[in-house]
């Protein structure tokens, strides 16, 4: 006997989105400090954004904060990286090549820069909110590398 095709298509699970914010990282268990921190280098983040008219959008996720443009990740700052009670919150950009601070004349307190030559992923680790604003330039350079679109 001959199975009878199916004319249905199959099921495909839906996946809910959920809504993060500053209330939702408290209810699962963030430390205020991190959460702190996070705040602040968000907010230096947005004063790039808005002051060199970069085409991007934070949005909230688990435990990270990416700064979209279109459907692509320009650069996020991750709260999940390291321990959720402790520790640093990293700001991770896409770029073509390991960037070096001091090589190009920018000084900013950081705790220490992970390159992920795999991925072109370098992030820069904070344990306290500093001023991101001589980072601009190389900001501008993420953006352009990963969208191909010259500010």
């Amino acid at each position: 006997m001959n199975k009878p095709q199916s004319t249905a298509p199959p099921k495909v699970a839906v996946r809910v989105m959920e809504i993060w914010d500053r209330g939702k990282y408290q209810k699962e268990g963030v430390s205020e400090k991190k959460i702190e921190l996070t705040k602040g280098l968000k907010e230096q983040m947005d004063a790039i954004v808005k002051k060199e008219k970069i085409p991007v959008e934070p949005i909230f996720r688990k435990l990270y904060i990416p700064y979209h443009s279109g459907r692509s990740n320009v650069f996020w700052i991750d709260l999940g990286y390291t321990s959720w009670t402790t520790r640093d919150v990293l700001l991770t950009l896409y770029l073509d090549k390991q960037p070096n601070l001091e090589a190009e004349g920018i000084k900013i307190e950081y705790t220490k820069t992970k390159w992920n030559e795999e991925y072109n992923l370098w992030s820069i680790f904070f344990n306290k909110v500093v001023d991101l604003s001589p980072l601009t330039p190389l900001i501008k350079k993420f953006y352009e590398y990963v969208t191909g679109q010259k500010l």
